[in-house]
């Protein structure tokens, strides 16, 4: 009996040292935010933060220099089977934050900005939708500082090293559909989407009923190009706000503009009684 509990004893004073802070576990209640966890001396890391290119997913335990000040940090995640809440630990500081869903349980570094000797950290949640979030953290003297988040999964997102982020994001304007995004850091460090004027909406659809539209994006202009039932048109581009671009697959050169309310609306009808075809989905 002796022995053994002297192994045990070791095999706790191991697990202090090479896991100081919080370890990657389920439980009912995170600890409090921002308090500082236990810390002991610092194990060497298998995996210097230098090495990260892009994002990378990581153990539990796993220690990198996330503010380039020289001493690696040990980077871990409490999480909740029954909870969105969850604490992220750095070192010998917690975060407790709170997703749209339960996280996978995964953590990731990342290198925004490749050169400027910093990782950053993110967790991901596939979101009760398939809408898939990634929320961002950093730490900066002493203190872990929460980053927003960027709709993308960890397999559908791309960095270049510039501080941008990537992916494919899921838009609900006039139907469900799927477009290129771009997120960087605004100037208080909060992930913002970096949007042009007008995306991609490309849908091919068949007209339900007739429907007039302006020559451009101007709500004085007048109605005077006029797409008739049965006609097959592209739904071009959106803006994601209010307008609509659709071009006639007969005739490509006739291209009009329509004003769209609350996303799905054109003059008082709902979209999906004029354009046949359309994708629905959550």
């Amino acid at each position: 009996m002796k022995r053994s509990a002297a192994v045990l004893a070791l095999i706790l004073s191991l697990m202090m040292i090479f896991f100081p802070g919080c370890i990657s576990i389920e439980i009912g209640t995170p600890s409090p935010s921002s308090s500082p966890s236990p810390s002991a001396s610092a194990a060497p890391s298998a995996e210097p933060g230098e090495g990260v290119e892009g994002f990378k997913k990581i153990n539990p335990g796993d220690q990198y220099d996330l503010n380039g000040d020289g001493t690696m940090e040990t980077i871990a995640l409490i999480t909740s089977s029954a909870s969105a809440h969850y604490t992220i630990c750095i070192g010998a500081y917690e975060y407790e934050d709170e997703a749209s869903d339960i996280l996978t349980g995964d953590i990731y570094v990342a290198n925004l900005f490749e050169g400027d000797g910093k990782l950053e950290v993110f967790v991901y949640t596939p979101g009760p939708s398939d809408d898939p979030e990634t929320y961002w953290y950093e730490l900066n003297d002493g203190l872990i500082s929460g980053l927003g988040l960027v709709p993308f999964s960890p397999g559908n997102m791309q960095m270049s090293g510039d501080g941008t982020v990537t992916g494919r994001a899921k838009a609900y304007f006039v139907q469900t559909f799927i477009y290129d995004a771009v997120y960087r850091l605004n100037e208080s460090r909060i992930f913002f989407e970096d949007r042009p004027q007008y995306v991609d909406m490309d849908t091919d659809v068949t007209m339900l009923q007739q429907l007039k539209a302006s020559v451009g994006p101007d709500d004085g202009s007048a109605k005077n190009i006029i797409f008739i039932a049965g006609e097959k048109v592209t739904l071009k581009r959106v803006d994601l706000k209010d307008w609509l671009e659709i071009v006639s697959r007969d005739d490509p050169s006739k291209t009009g503009w329509v004003k769209v309310t609350d996303g799905f609306n054109i003059d008082g009808i709902n979209v999906y009684y004029i354009f046949d075809e359309l994708v629905i989905a959550d």
